[in-house]
């Protein structure tokens, strides 16, 4: 029951944060293309959004310091750090098609 009730926090905290994320405009539409390493074939990923970064920056201060208290700092700096990961996963998707492959 316990597992139960932090879900449940879990998830209405991340609803909360995901709607000041859009309330602030804060939330774009993305494109990627990347190109698989093993075969040079591109992939096209659609349909999802990011957190901008140049909004974020330009919240102004008092926000920023009420997101600190909530919470709100971390899983933005993470985002921003994921985002710089993605050649990291179209290397993988290429190791996953030649294990396939195989």
């Amino acid at each position: 029951m316990n597992f139960c009730a932090t879900f449940n926090q879990s998830a209405i905290a991340t609803s909360a944060f995901c709607k000041e994320l859009f309330d602030r405009g804060l939330l774009v539409e993305q494109r990627l293309d990347l190109t698989l390493s093993h075969d040079n074939s591109r992939m096209t990923l659609t349909g999802f959004t990011i957190i901008d970064e140049k909004k974020f920056n330009e919240l102004p201060d008092d926000v920023f310091l009420e997101w600190r208290k909530r919470g709100y700092l971390g899983l933005v700096y993470s985002h921003f750090i994921s985002l710089s990961r993605w050649s990291i996963l179209a290397e993988l998707a290429s190791e996953r098609v030649l294990a396939n492959k195989g």
